[in-house]
């Protein structure tokens, strides 16, 4: 017969009574993927957390409430502001809450005088954004930048004073529940996130900050105080290019 001189490409030679057979080093890799099964089960095999907030490193009924005692605080000297803001003729409350302290924002923060306006249709139903995001540098920029579009799409809204983008918070998740400094800039609101070793529990999967977040947010002082009946939960990789409507129907 004819002998088949034609190159066989790097790790493969010629079988006597055969097509060319792989090398010791391609069958490795070949079989690499199903080393990785025992790996993977014995993962599945880890205990799962609790997702409850009842982790050792949750904050006590002390701590919640010095929490709660300081936001109250805080809304209240808000509100004094806000209200004389309004007298005065002004369009929009300029102060939210965090559990560390007063957050800024600028003219941006809860607007007081626009959700409930006169003049407006009986079908607006303002809502509150609420940003979800932890302190790290990333997000914080991404925190910034989503924050900077809802003021644009606000400000620009067809609708003026009557628009359904009346407040903003970023709930944030940082260690021990401190306030990371952008709060001067973003109407913030803070709370605990998980310590290492509780996040080595769900296998790293940080984002499950969120939803604990969120529930903290639901009992805290500063939810209470929202005068917007519907909350808009979004991430940090969100951006408005325009106004949302809000379509509840119930």
């Amino acid at each position: 017969g004819i002998l088949n001189t034609r190159p066989l490409g790097r790790g493969r030679r010629l079988s006597a009574d055969g097509p060319p057979m792989l090398s010791k080093r391609n069958l490795s890799l070949l079989l690499l993927p199903f080393a990785g099964v025992p790996l993977f089960q014995w993962a599945r095999s880890m205990p799962q957390a609790d997702l409850h907030d009842n982790s050792p490193h949750a904050p006590d009924a002390a701590t919640l409430a010095l929490i709660a005692a300081r936001t109250r605080a805080t809304n209240a000297a808000a509100g004094r502001a806000d209200v004389a803001k309004v007298k005065a003729g002004g369009v929009s409350g300029g102060a939210s809450s965090s559990s560390g302290g007063s957050s800024g924002g600028g003219s941006s923060g809860r607007n007081i005088s626009g959700v409930a306006v006169q003049g407006c249709p009986a079908s607006r139903k303002p809502f509150h954004v609420v940003l979800t995001a932890t302190a790290d540098n990333y997000q914080s920029w991404q925190c910034r930048i989503m924050y900077h579009h809802w003021q644009r799409v606000r400000d620009s809204d067809p609708a003026g004073r009557c628009t359904e983008l009346t407040g903003f918070t970023r709930l944030v998740a940082s260690p021990g529940g401190r306030p990371d400094g952008l709060e001067a800039e973003i109407p913030s609101h803070f709370t605990p996130e998980y310590e290492p070793a509780d996040i080595s529990r769900f296998h790293g999967y940080r984002v499950i900050n969120r939803p604990r977040s969120v529930t903290y947010f639901l009992k805290s002082a500063r939810y209470a105080a929202l005068q917007e009946e519907y909350l808009l939960v979004a991430e940090t990789d969100h951006v408005l290019l325009q106004p949302l409507p809000n379509l509840d129907t119930s």
